[in-house]
């Protein structure tokens, strides 16, 4: 038998702002859709917002532009890293928006990852390129995380072989957080890419004497552009 349990339990009570002690625990009810509270009421502005918060919070760069002005935004992302050469992933958005012809004439080396070209060459233009430029298909606010398709136009090669990433997000595709994220995969109608990329920032680690390393698995730094 446990002595003056009664006793303590009375004075957690009063401590807590309790006038007695239950003779049983409250039942604990916990919604079913609980993931779908956080966050269901923010606009465009505050995912906007948070999504930058948490980018930068884990050392990702940030450059917000508009659609007019996303090429000069990429030319200045591109020159906060060390200069060398650079590779930007065949999407359609970059070709809607001129991006690809316009980095080509203002960089004096800008690859396309090119599917007229062979699969090493490719990979070879990217493993020596100092800025890989990809394109996100949505982003997660709360993770800062940019969700990447792998497919012919960049694979993920883009971006996992230069020495830093830049991936563009239009702000229309910021979702809250990655149950967005999954039901968003759930609406494509496609079949899915071989492989779906969630990035949230670089990849590091402390596994050695708990000296924290960046880019141990990919780029050393990464930026995001994200586009109104």
């Amino acid at each position: 038998m446990i002595k003056g349990k009664e006793s303590f339990i009375k004075n957690v009570s009063r401590c807590l702002g309790r006038d007695k002690v239950e003779a049983s625990p409250s039942p604990f009810t916990m919604p079913s859709d609980v993931q779908q509270q956080v966050f269901k009421d923010a606009d465009r502005q505050e995912l906007k917002q948070l999504f930058r918060k948490n980018s930068e919070a884990n050392g990702t760069l940030v450059f917000e532009c508009a659609e007019a002005d996303l090429q000069q935004t990429l030319l200045e992302a591109i020159g906060s890293f060390e200069e060398g050469s650079v590779i930007i992933g065949d999407h359609s958005y970059f070709r809607d928006q001129v991006i690809i012809t316009a980095l080509q004439e203002k960089l004096s080396t800008c690859y396309l990852w090119d599917m007229g070209k062979s699969r090493e060459e490719n990979m070879e233009n990217a493993e020596t390129a100092m800025v890989g430029i990809t394109m996100a298909e949505c982003g997660l606010a709360e993770s800062a995380t940019a969700i990447l398709f792998s497919h012919k136009g960049s694979g993920r090669s883009v971006s996992l072989l230069p020495s830093y990433s830049i991936t563009v997000v239009k702000a229309a595709d910021l979702r809250p957080r990655l149950t967005q994220g999954m039901e968003f995969l759930k609406t494509l109608k496609a079949p899915l890419p071989a492989s779906i990329n969630f990035v949230s920032g670089a990849s590091s680690t402390a596994d050695i004497e708990l000296v924290h390393v960046k880019g141990v698995h990919g780029p050393l730094k990464i930026a995001y552009v994200v586009v109104d």
